[in-house]
């Protein structure tokens, strides 16, 4: 019985969880000590920015809007309810989170045969720090882990199950269905009933949960503030996320604070829109047949969720006061998301993988660079310099890790490079959740 219960703790990779936060206060420690940081998480300390709004949702339901106020409505119900349900403090609901986003990962990290320090990885990345605060990305990375595992098993249940969950915590109708259909075309090996029908299934369930989790977000805004589309009104009309022209360079709130964050985002998921566009011309050019590049259900629907990400965030994210179309809040949606996750792991385990692939893609980093940051952003930073040389530094400081993180692709056995990686992700977590209890904004 005894070696059953070790065997279990070790396939749900419990030594490696401790091990990671043993580093985590060992690296805190170390960090306050030399005045890094110096906040330690407590109540009343952890509900900043959409977190305040949840926190109203769960303990007063929805307050509707007015000329003066945006009311409550611009928010998704179902973290709230989970707040509402437990009846937690700021700080209880927090651990709840982690323990949420612990299980989701492992999920991932199970079905997708993750190394361990790959799941240890993900735990100290810096946009993680999300996990251990009030917001909904915990709840929201377990749904989609729970679906992702649906599609990797063909278990329609789990699908259902997961995409209703996300679907009632963040609003991702316009990601996801796009994301099925993508994940649908890749499958279908032939225009024959026998091939299409099993596809046909599993996009309706899909949809069907989207629709359904949809309907019951509409549904709880119409009882509790008479609009159903109080949610839409608001992010349409008052946050003006609108249709507009990307206006470049892109920029983010608090400019070069925050850039490498929202602009590392922004390369990942340019970088998973290039990978969408080879998959679907290697399956058209091979006539339905399954593409060189590979893949499987879950990667293809992780792209196509990031290349709708990439499509909002040029096309209906706001511009900024200081110019530029902001990547605001880019590293929350797309880092401490299941579909970074899984899509990164994917291609970093892919043994078929030529190197000169990596090459290509630091190369569209590279080009892309000058996409980023504009002159108010390093202006505004006597940290970098003039504007000429500060832009060049600033870049090369973005780079550089996506460099050293890609050139590990295929490299199995765990090296001083995973573990130098794990550790800078770790300090950098640890010090941005220190801004993040001050109330200074990271996403």
């Amino acid at each position: 019985m005894s070696n059953k219960i070790i065997t279990w703790f070790r396939k749900n990779y419990f030594p490696y969880i401790l091990l990671h936060l043993i580093l985590t206060l060992a690296a805190w420690f170390f960090l306050q000590r030399n005045g890094i940081v110096n906040e330690v998480p407590d109540n009343g300390k952890m509900a900043h920015w959409d977190a305040g709004i949840y926190q109203s949702i769960a303990g007063n339901g929805y307050i509707d809007y007015d000329d003066q106020s945006n009311g409550n409505v611009g928010m998704y119900p179902g973290f709230p309810f989970i707040w509402w349900l437990t009846d937690m403090n700021d700080l209880g609901i927090s651990l709840l989170n982690w323990l949420f986003a612990v299980i989701g990962i492992v999920l991932l990290a199970r079905n997708f045969e993750w190394k361990p320090w790959q799941l240890m990885l993900m735990l100290a990345w810096p946009s993680s720090m999300f996990f251990l605060a009030p917001y909904g990305e915990s709840l929201f990375l377990l749904g989609s882990s729970i679906a992702l595992v649906g599609m990797h098993r063909n278990n329609l249940r789990l699908l259902f199950i997961g995409l209703f969950i996300s679907a009632t915590v963040r609003a991702i109708g316009m990601f996801f269905l796009p994301a099925l259909l993508f994940m649908a075309f890749m499958q279908i090996q032939a225009w024959n009933w026998q091939s299409i029908k099993p596809v046909l299934r599993q996009f309706a369930v899909g949809f069907s949960a989207l629709l359904a989790g949809t309907f019951t977000v509409m549904l709880v805004q119409w009882i509790q503030v008479g609009d159903p589309f109080a949610y839409f009104y608001i992010q349409f009309v008052r946050c003006r996320h609108l249709f507009t022209i990307p206006e470049f360079p892109l920029t983010t709130w608090d400019s070069y604070r925050l850039l490498w964050l929202d602009g590392s985002a922004f390369w990942f998921c340019l970088l998973a829109f290039l990978g969408c566009m080879v998959w679907g011309l290697q399956k058209l050019l091979r006539k339905m047949q399954q593409p060189a590049l590979g893949g499987s259900t879950a990667v293809w629907f992780a792209a196509g969720y990031l290349t709708m990400s990439l499509i909002f965030l040029l096309f209906y994210n706001p511009y900024d006061g200081l110019g530029g179309t902001t990547l605001y809040a880019a590293n929350r949606y797309v880092f401490a998301s299941p579909f970074f996750m899984i899509l990164l792991m994917w291609f970093l385990n892919r043994k078929e993988t030529p190197s000169y692939y990596v090459y290509i893609i630091l190369g569209v980093i590279l080009l892309t660079i000058p996409l980023l940051g504009n002159d108010t952003s390093f202006n505004a930073s006597p940290l970098w310099g003039s504007m000429k040389d500060g832009k060049l530094f600033y870049r090369l400081f973005m780079f550089l890790p996506w460099a050293f993180l890609l050139l590990l692709q295929g490299k199995n056995k765990f090296t001083f490079q995973w573990a130098l990686l794990y550790v800078a992700c770790l300090f950098m977590q640890l010090y941005i959740y220190d801004a993040y209890i001050k109330g200074v904004w990271i996403g």
